[in-house]
Parts: C-alpha cells; sequence; structure tokens
C-alpha cells in the first residue's frame, strides 16, 4: 500500500540510488534480505530467438512420426518440443511442433515433401 509504512521510505530510497548513466556495474537492491547485484547490461542482451509453437498442415497422416516432427522444426529453427499427445489421439489434419526462431530471418511458410519420383506435395505451417 502506498504512503500507509515504512517500506515505502526504504523503497523510494533504492529507487534514487539506482543509476541508468552507466557508471554503475551493476544495480543492487535488497531483494527480502539477500542482495543480488546484476552483473550484465541488460540493454545489450539481444532478444532474437522467440519460442513459437507451429502447426504443420497438409501433411499426410501417415507420415506423423517423431522423427519427421523434429526434421520440420529443425527447418523451421531449433525444434524444441512436439505435441505428440494430439497424434496419439488420432491424427487431426495438423501436427504441432515447438520451435526457437531467430527473428532476424524470414518465416518459412511451406515445405516441398517428395514422395514418389512422380507424386510430391507441400506441407504448410501456421505459428501459434
Amino acid at each position: 500500500m502506498m504512503g500507509s509504512g515504512g517500506d515505502n521510505g526504504e523503497m523510494e530510497r533504492v529507487m534514487i540510488e539506482l543509476s541508468l548513466d552507466g557508471g554503475e556495474k551493476g544495480w543492487k537492491v535488497d531483494l527480502g534480505g539477500s542482495q543480488r547485484a546484476v552483473e550484465d547490461d541488460l540493454c545489450m542482451i539481444l532478444l532474437v530467438f522467440v519460442d513459437f509453437w507451429v502447426q504443420i498442415h497438409d501433411f499426410p497422416s501417415g507420415l506423423v512420426l517423431e522423427v519427421m516432427a523434429r526434421q520440420f522444426g529443425n527447418f523451421i529453427g531449433t525444434f524444441l518440443d512436439n505435441y505428440m499427445k494430439m497424434m496419439g489421439t488420432g491424427y487431426r489434419g495438423f501436427i504441432q511442433i515447438g520451435v526457437r526462431i531467430d527473428v532476424r530471418g524470414l518465416l518459412k511458410r511451406r515445405k516441398k515433401i517428395i514422395l514418389s519420383q512422380n507424386h510430391s506435395l507441400y506441407a504448410r505451417f501456421q505459428y501459434k
């Protein structure tokens, strides 16, 4: 509660001591009796990787395998996880995988799958 206790004065004192001018090596803030120092400059952390759930549509049910899910994940970005429960309850027209993607690149929309010399199809990706 603001203005109802002595803790607000302490918090104000700590907030005043924080500096954003880059002259400090890190911030020291009392978090419940323990002191933690931030040694890294948080403004220098690159936020370029994002985790997505990706649905793979127009995919033949006979090829719904964990190996294929991993290959699709590594094609799109870095494979993280698959949602095998959905595959175990019956094929619903798509599979879902977890992928870490570099947001500086373009999102992939589809992947050609060659089933035989004369037959191929495209698996389509939907990002969640």
